[in-house]
């Protein structure tokens, strides 16, 4: 059994070449970035030459600052509250940007300027869809069928 162990122990050691920062350990960071940017992973393990550069290039352009990491060392009871909504991930410091997720921050203007107007529109498509539907159903089912003529 120990020596089962000892073989799933060294394969699920990632490959050198997971190392990002080039520290000589490969952190949970490192890993995470790593198998991000690892298109074969089920073949051997390790990053081909291609993929780190690849890896490289995407974290000049700041693919790394799409994630927010570290939240595991604040643990439970962390004073700042860190949520994602729409894409972006705010905290304390930053909640203003929830603005530029909106449809109208890039100069749309939105279809109804209140709340009220929306539940007003939406009741009333509700209304006219049942009243469309109601129209249908009486075309195909007939209150009142004129009586034919009868011939004697």
């Amino acid at each position: 059994r120990s020596e089962l162990q000892a073989a799933r122990r060294e394969r699920d050691k990632p490959h050198w070449s997971y190392d990002v920062d080039g520290d000589g350990v490969v952190s949970s960071l490192d890993y995470f970035i790593a198998r991000s940017f690892d298109k074969h992973r089920g073949d051997d393990g390790r990053l081909q030459v291609e993929e780190i550069a690849e890896m490289r290039q995407a974290l000049q352009d700041g693919w790394l600052d799409k994630f927010s990491h570290g939240h595991d060392a604040t643990g439970k009871l962390r004073v700042q509250r860190v949520v994602q909504k729409r894409g972006k991930i705010l905290t304390l410091d930053n909640a203003d940007e929830i603005g530029e997720t909106y449809p109208f921050a890039t100069g749309e203007k939105p279809k109804h300027a209140t709340l009220s107007e929306l539940v007003v529109h939406r009741r009333a498509e509700a209304k006219n869809h049942q009243h469309r539907l109601q129209e249908a159903y009486a075309a195909k089912h007939p209150t009142m069928v004129a009586e034919q003529e009868v011939e004697q």
